[in-house]
Order: structure tokens, then C-alpha cells, then sequence
């Protein structure tokens, strides 16, 4: 597993930040995104959970943590869809230019 996390942070150290933002609009267009998108509501609905039970006086770590794993969720979807909105608005416009 540490083998496979250290190729995985070599490639994403080796990617440029034009190719991660053209990927995420693609995978916006693909299955694989609503697999990811189903997975990230799970894990949404496990954090609603923990933050309904959780006292933010007696544990305001996991309060934190529970709220930045929220935000992650919410912000990679934002991301990739308004990526894909993009490229589709960039695309129609060099397609209306020629």
C-alpha cells in the first residue's frame, strides 16, 4: 500500500494544474462520476450523522474534521461540474467561431 501511495503522490506531483482541471471536467462526463458521486453522498450521510450526535464542546476535533470532510465533498462535485460547464461553454464557442 505504501508503494502504490507514493506513485500515486509521484503522479499527482507530476501533473499540471491545466491537465487536473481538463481530467475533472471529463470525469464529469463519465459513469465512473456518479459512481464517485454516490460514494461521496454516502460518506456525506455518515458525516450528517456524526455531526447530529456529536457534542462540538466535548469533541470539537471531530466536529472540525466531520465539517472539512463535508466540504471536500461538496467542493470536488462543484468543481468538476463547473469544469465540465466550461468546457462544453468553450466548446460550443469555437464551434459557433468556425
Amino acid at each position: 500500500m505504501k508503494k502504490e501511495n507514493e506513485e500515486l503522490e509521484k503522479r499527482c506531483n507530476e501533473m499540471n494544474d491545466v491537465k487536473m482541471w481538463t481530467l475533472l471536467g471529463q470525469l464529469a462526463s463519465m459513469e465512473h462520476f456518479v459512481a464517485v458521486m454516490k460514494y461521496n453522498r454516502m460518506k456525506d450521510l455518515e458525516a450528517i450523522t456524526v455531526l447530529a450526535n456529536c457534542d462540538a464542546f466535548k469533541d470539537p476535533t471531530t466536529m472540525a474534521r466531520t465539517q472539512g470532510i463535508r466540504s471536500g465533498i461538496y467542493f470536488f462535485e462543484k468543481a468538476c461540474l463547473s469544469e465540465k460547464k466550461r468546457i462544453e461553454e468553450e466548446t460550443e464557442n469555437k464551434r459557433k467561431n468556425t
